[in-house]
């Protein structure tokens, strides 16, 4: 880790053999203001975290709270529910 925090202060083109050049903190100036992919790619990557979290979170919820309640076959429901999570795969 710190390796590659340390290289992250170089440009160096390992695969034409190129030696490391130190270039400061040039790297980050242009990811952060010149680069629309970076900002593109985190807002997906927030977005898709944000989403993915909600629907598993209010989904496992459901679940739980259904599961909670009384009917007939609760407990087969819930054993075949957790049953998966509890028994390794094989």
């Amino acid at each position: 880790m710190i390796w590659s925090i340390s290289l992250s202060f170089f440009q160096w083109h390992a695969a034409i053999g190129e030696a490391p050049t130190f270039i400061g903190i040039r790297n980050f100036y242009e990811i952060f203001f010149q680069d629309r992919r970076f900002w593109y790619s985190l807002k997906f990557t927030l977005t898709y975290v944000g989403m993915a979290t909600s629907i598993e979170l209010f989904l496992g919820l459901g679940i739980a709270s259904l599961l909670n309640k009384r009917f007939r076959f609760r407990t087969f429901f819930r054993v075949a529910y957790l049953m998966p999570m509890a028994a390794p795969p094989i």
